[in-house]
């Protein structure tokens, strides 16, 4: 991994400097609602054959799913695109110290303290 600074219209340039090409990448992007920003069309169309998974935080901003809409309008010309939503509790089966646990500090222990259920885009390419 390496960090190179922020991520702005210049991202290809880095990436070539450190010979890595966007179809040999996955980029990961948490980045708490920067996201809409950050990912313009510019940004998406030099990243074309990466692989991006993007926490989405549209949910909890003021533009809402418009935010969610327009990122999916500038996916370049034969991107797909899928949701990932978080839903389905953590497996506990099998770890005796969570076994033990009564079922309100079990819940506890596996929770990551989301006010939302989180949702993550899957960006790729066929």
């Amino acid at each position: 991994m390496e960090i190179r600074g922020i991520v702005d219209n210049s991202i290809l340039s880095h990436l070539e400097e450190i010979d890595v090409l966007p179809k040999q990448t996955l980029i990961l992007c948490d980045i708490e609602g920067a996201e809409f920003d950050i990912l313009n069309t510019k940004v998406l169309n030099d990243l074309r054959g990466a692989k991006i998974i993007v926490e989405l935080h549209d949910r909890v901003m003021n533009a809402g799913v418009a935010l969610r809409n327009a990122l999916i309008e500038r996916l370049p010309d034969g991107a797909r695109y899928r949701i990932l939503r978080s839903g389905e509790s953590l497996s506990y089966n099998g770890i005796e110290d969570l076994e033990r646990l009564s079922d309100n500090d079990r819940a506890l222990v596996l929770s990551d303290g989301r006010k939302v259920f989180g949702e993550w885009m899957v960006i790729d390419y066929p």
